[in-house]
Order: structure tokens, then sequence, then C-alpha cells
């Protein structure tokens, strides 16, 4: 699955709409891995952005992940 790093795009959102599924969840995956800080993982994502951008991806893989 790719996600465009902002909130307008391709991701898995638009997919319902235009009468899409992920085509075979169980062998999909999602790593936000650009978002999510060296330093500190455990700790809250401090720059709004990525944090808005890793809890969307939380919400799509649990929406359309099957």
């Amino acid at each position: 699955m790719h996600q465009i790093p902002n909130d307008v795009g391709a991701t898995p959102r638009g997919c319902p709409f235009a009468g899409r599924k992920v085509r075979v969840p169980l062998v999909t995956f999602a790593a936000p891995d650009h978002n999510i800080p060296i330093r500190n993982q455990l700790q809250p994502i401090k720059d709004p952005v990525s944090a808005r951008q890793v809890e969307t991806l939380r919400r799509n893989c649990k929406d359309f992940g099957g």
C-alpha cells in the first residue's frame, strides 16, 4: 500500500468511493517509516503532520486491512 505523504492523493480512503478494495489484505503491509523519529520512538510524535499521517495509516489499516 502506498500512502502519499499528505492528506491528498492515493490513499485507501478513496478506494470505497471508486468501488475498489485492497486486493489481498493478508499479504499487504504498511510501514510508517518516514514518520517515526529515529530517537525516542516510543514517545508521542512531536510533529503534528507526521502524527496525523501515522494515525491515518493506522486507521486505514484497521478499516481496510481485512
